[in-house]
């Protein structure tokens, strides 16, 4: 997690989110069905009415969780009785443990045909390149291509990024940064970012979150971005203050992304469990040479030593086995 003005940096932020999660999976293992509901303002594009649902957890869509600029949905993890907004984290009691069933609307044959007609009266009719042109808006929505390989979800392309980032006052230069860099490390296969989102960030005991990484659910993996932090700034703003700051290694907000990226590398294609497992495991590690984080946190030095490897720095070879052994992927 890439921090600013913080003594160390963990990824103990997430640990109220893995609990959440797991105490989900606990749930659903026990026979008790936790649920996550997508709902819509009713004034929502194509794209968010088709992820609308009530979806039992751990069988929803991926991104069933992604908003877009202004999205007015709402998405609510059900436990029970407890109700929590997964974006803002709001928790309340329902007086409804389970959702009230609401009996349809019974119509004459008459009352049917009324209505099917004043509806088919509104249809739009469009000529076969406007058809062609809905068609593909609607599989862009859905994060498909018309092209080669049709009908196979795919992470958010970097249009997908620019366009959720509108509104949030990050300068251009800068998102062309991250998008560069997430682009960089998806092509090679390294990494799979999921979703994005842009917002603010609770500031932690250990310091301000600039980027962060977070996994979402099993094997699904977004990166936060700090609009709070970026808000306003130029991208030379964000390099001479990264620059400032003597306890991570990062000096621009390229190198920021790649140790962002260092982290999606580590836990790439691991369940939320695995993921606590392997922090627990490497936590104190204790990798010395590389900054003052990286020795504070394991995880913290895998994706600092990322940023090493970036450069062509010489790296020591305690964290270079460091690397070898929990990265999975071998530093040459």
């Amino acid at each position: 997690m890439c921090r600013y003005d913080c003594d160390t940096s963990t990824v103990t932020v997430q640990t109220a989110e893995f609990s959440r999660r797991e105490n989900a999976q606990f749930r659903s293992d026990a026979g008790l069905k936790c649920w996550i509901v997508r709902t819509t303002d009713g004034k929502c594009c194509a794209w968010c009415s088709a992820k609308a649902g009530r979806y039992v957890y751990g069988e929803e869509p991926q991104d069933v969780y992604r908003r877009h600029d202004k999205c007015g949905c709402t998405v609510v993890y059900e436990s029970g009785r407890t109700r929590q907004d997964v974006w803002s984290k709001r928790t309340w009691e329902s007086d409804q443990p389970t959702p009230v069933r609401v009996e349809p609307t019974r119509l004459t044959g008459a009352q049917g045909r009324e209505i099917e007609q004043r509806n088919l009266s509104q249809i739009t009719r469009f000529s076969h390149a406007q058809g062609e042109a809905v068609q593909a808006q609607n599989l862009r929505y859905r994060g498909l291509t018309s092209g080669g390989g049709s009908g196979i979800i795919k992470s958010l392309d970097i249009d997908d990024f620019k366009m959720m980032a509108e509104g949030h006052g990050i300068d251009p230069e800068a998102l062309e940064v991250i998008a560069s860099v997430v682009s960089e490390y998806e092509k090679s296969g390294l990494v799979h970012i999921d979703d994005f989102y842009f917002g603010s960030l609770a500031n932690t005991a250990t310091g301000t979150p600039l980027l962060q990484i977070d996994p979402i659910a099993d094997r699904t993996l977004r990166l936060n971005v700090n609009t709070d932090w970026f808000n306003g700034k130029t991208l030379s703003d964000i390099d001479s203050a990264l620059k400032a700051y003597e306890k991570n290694l990062a000096v621009s907000l390229r190198e920021a992304v790649i140790h962002e990226m260092g982290h999606a590398k580590a836990i790439k294609g691991m369940t939320l469990k695995d993921i606590r497992n392997f922090y627990a495991e490497i936590r104190d590690a204790k990798v010395k040479d590389v900054s003052k984080i990286a020795y504070n946190d394991g995880a913290e030095a895998l994706a600092e030593i990322e940023i090493l490897i970036s450069r062509g720095s010489d790296i020591p070879q305690a964290a270079i086995e460091f690397y070898n052994k929990y990265m999975r992927r071998k530093y040459p």
